[in-house]
């Protein structure tokens, strides 16, 4: 599998066979990435209700049981943003039972509590980190590459934040992340040139691009 090139034959091959100890590994390569975007897109009403590690502990739980349909859905676009659609269903579903509402649109409310935290100055998601959850989860929000972008993202500014989980995580276009937020393209290239250089002096040395913090 071309979109699965770190992850070795023997690896998928035991997940397929529904080895719970290789869906632990493969899990844990990926989870940090999709936690810290579960944070961004539940909206404030769902951070009220549950915490980001549920959301991430069912979305495990769905790739475990239906390994087959997941693993056709990262040939087409790729672990990561497979992994991101399987997140959105989550926040959606968990919408629909809180809420009890048929649709939401939880990007649409997480650009609003962003907008809102840039204008009034109040916390936004991060501040509210997940608790310990259960099982592999808890080894997520534990594990060194979760607190590493918590810290690095921490030194933006909620705008900033946003633009860059959506630029390097979500993997949207400039101009999507524009006509989300009523700016220019060149103003959302502006705020990522800049969150990139505060990224880039944090982390002291290497690259922030799309796809790699």
């Amino acid at each position: 599998m071309s979109t699965t090139s770190k992850i070795t034959r023997e690896i998928y091959s035991r997940m397929q066979a529904g080895d719970r100890q290789a869906f632990d590994r493969f899990f844990s390569r990926h989870a940090a990435r999709i936690l810290v975007y579960i944070q961004y897109n539940m909206g404030r009403r769902l951070l009220r209700k549950l915490d980001p590690a549920d959301i991430l502990q069912n979305l495990y739980l769905h790739i475990y049981k239906d390994f087959k349909s997941f693993s056709e859905r990262a040939d087409r676009l790729g672990i990561q943003m497979a992994l991101i659609r399987m997140a959105d269903q989550e926040i959606s579903e968990a919408y629909r039972y809180h809420f009890k509402v048929e649709k939401r649109d939880a990007k649409r409310e997480a650009t609003a509590a962003f907008l809102a935290a840039e204008e009034t100055g109040r916390a936004d998601p991060l501040d509210g980190l997940p608790k310990e959850s259960t099982s592999v989860t808890a080894q997520v929000v534990r594990q060194e590459e979760y607190q590493r972008i918590l810290r690095l993202l921490k030194d933006l500014s909620p705008l900033e934040r946003y633009v860059t989980v959506a630029r390097v995580i979500e993997g949207v276009s400039a101009q999507e992340i524009a006509e989300r937020l009523g700016k220019t393209r060149g103003a959302v290239h502006m705020i990522f040139a800049r969150a990139r250089d505060k990224l880039r002096s944090r982390a002291g040395s290497g690259r922030v691009k799309s796809g790699k913090l």
